[in-house]
């Protein structure tokens, strides 16, 4: 198992630094930092403390497979 593309959040602090502690006296962990990019989801860090998450490479990438990057969005009546 790639342990690198493991992810620990939570709502405590203490409560992720003691998770984390438990998971490192049984396997080898590595900080990697603030997530950017995760499973196609790009994270923004707010100043607020908020994550927004969008995924506009997902997006971007499937109207270029689709031949669609130059198509211009049209009203759809309901």
């Amino acid at each position: 198992m790639d342990s690198s593309k493991h992810h620990v959040l939570g709502s405590s602090p203490q409560l992720i630094t003691d998770l984390i502690n438990k998971l490192n006296a049984h396997f080898a962990l590595k900080q990697l930092g603030q997530v950017d990019y995760f499973l196609g989801i790009e994270v923004h860090h707010l100043a607020s403390g908020a994550l927004l998450l969008n995924q506009t490479k997902y997006i971007r990438d499937l109207l270029c497979k689709t031949d669609m990057e130059e198509s211009n969005p049209i009203g759809s009546p309901m």
